[in-house]
C-alpha cells in the first residue's frame, strides 16, 4: 500500500466512523503540519480539545479498572451457561452487534498510527500523534473485553 492509499483509506475511515469533528480526530489533525491550518477553531479550543482527550482516555481506563476490580474475581471467574438456547442466541447476536461496532474504531485507530510511522516528518509531535490512535484503539478493545465478559457472566 503506497501512501496515497493509505492517505485515502484515513479519509474513508473518517467518513465511516464520523470521527471527523470529534475530538480524536482534531487532536490528530492538530499535530499535522499540513492539516492544522485546515481546522476552524481558535488555537485555544485545538489545546483544550487535546487536554479533554487526554482525560476522557483516562477516565475510560479507569472505569474499565474498577470495572474489572469489581466484577472479575478469579473465584467466581466462568461463564454462565444460559439455561434456554434462545438466551445462548441472543447473547451470540449482541455480541457480534458490538464486534461490528467497535471494529471501525480500531482501524481508524489502527491507520492513525500507520500514518504516524511512515509520516513521522510531518508531525509537530509524532509520539503524542501515535498515542491518539493507540488510545483510540486499545480503549476500544478494553472496552469490548470488558462488555463481553459481562455479557457471557
Amino acid at each position: 500500500m503506497n501512501d496515497h492509499q493509505l492517505t485515502e483509506q484515513i479519509k474513508e475511515t473518517y467518513k465511516k466512523v464520523d470521527i471527523g469533528p470529534t475530538m480524536n480526530a482534531i487532536a490528530f489533525k492538530s499535530l499535522h503540519k499540513e492539516t492544522r491550518g485546515q481546522i476552524k477553531y481558535p488555537l485555544e479550543v485545538v489545546m483544550q480539545l487535546q487536554f479533554t482527550f487526554l482525560f476522557t482516555i483516562v477516565v475510560q481506563w479507569g472505569i474499565v479498572f474498577l470495572d474489572m476490580a469489581n466484577f472479575y474475581n478469579m473465584a467466581q471467574m466462568g461463564v454462565a451457561f444460559p439455561e434456554l438456547p434462545i438466551y445462548a442466541i441472543a447473547k451470540f447476536i449482541v455480541t457480534m452487534i458490538m464486534h461490528l461496532m467497535t471494529e471501525p474504531y480500531v482501524r481508524a485507530g489502527l491507520n492513525m498510527m500507520k500514518y504516524v510511522i511512515k509520516h513521522e516528518h510531518e508531525f509537530l509531535a509524532p509520539k503524542w500523534a501515535f498515542m491518539i490512535g493507540f488510545m483510540m484503539c486499545t480503549i476500544t478493545e478494553g472496552i469490548a473485553i470488558s462488555c463481553v465478559f459481562k455479557i457471557l457472566n
